[in-house]
């Protein structure tokens, strides 16, 4: 009986390093999930950085193409045309 005991005892440690041998795989892959998470947030870092740059762009083209639409529409339009009617229209428009 006790030896029977002292063999699953053997058996036992036998799991242990084989646990041991697991937790040194185990380390490997969570360096791959690691680099693989550190990976995807520089990309995350990058989209964001170049979803901030276009809307700027988008805003700094349409700041521009309202000025132009003022000066073309309402200035040359509207105001010099002397009716109060078109330049209340070519304002509302803008």
């Amino acid at each position: 009986g006790g030896g029977g005991s002292h063999c699953n005892d053997g058996g036992d440690d036998g799991g242990g390093s084989g646990g041991g041998h697991g937790d040194g795989f185990d380390f490997g892959e969570e360096m791959v999930h690691q680099a693989i998470h550190t990976i995807e947030y520089v990309l995350s870092c990058i989209s964001n950085t170049a979803s901030y740059l276009r809307l700027w762009a988008l805003s700094l083209a349409h700041a521009q193409l309202s000025e132009v639409f003022w000066e073309k529409a309402v200035v040359e339009i509207g105001l010099e045309s002397g009716s109060p009617a078109l330049v209340l229209a070519t304002i509302t428009a803008w």
